[in-house]
């Protein structure tokens, strides 16, 4: 999963958005995030955006091409999920979750390393917005990359 990255949203008067050229937005799921980041050195926008391409209907000519306008506050935001877990005399599992994929992979390898010793292996992960309205499995892809 590779979300569209816009550097600088447009201001907006207090309303700001992503634009988003027409071609970048593919059928069906999207993902979008603005890597903007304010004097202090936080981003202003920290989350993955949820995009369906029905969001996607009117165009605006930019002056660099067509474009769709993302308002951010109409999008539900994305977290990465993860479960680690181990059987045997102390069976248990820890779930927690991320922000960012890159954030989920290194807090399951942190985990799965921390928990070497009761061998701990990754019972599954997701991506999960946050109203519940799109779930994507990502456990075999991420056990996959992990192995690799």
């Amino acid at each position: 999963m590779k979300a569209i990255n816009i550097h600088e949203p447009v201001w907006n008067g207090g309303n700001p958005y992503l634009s988003v050229k027409t071609d970048r937005i593919s059928k069906g799921s999207n993902f979008v995030e603005s890597d903007y980041k304010n004097k202090h050195g936080d981003r202003t926008f920290p989350h993955i955006y949820y995009l369906p391409s029905s969001y996607c209907k009117e165009v605006h000519n930019e002056r660099w091409g067509e474009a769709y306008h993302i308002y951010l506050n109409d999008l539900e935001t994305v977290r990465f999920w993860f479960t680690i877990a181990w059987d045997g005399e102390f069976e248990g599992e820890f779930t927690s979750n991320r922000p960012t994929y890159e954030y989920m992979v290194a807090g399951i390898k942190e985990y799965l390393n921390k928990w070497s010793k009761r061998s701990a292996y990754l019972e599954c992960c997701s991506l999960e917005t946050a109203k519940k309205t799109h779930y994507v499995d990502l456990t075999s892809y991420v056990k996959e990359k992990l192995s690799a």
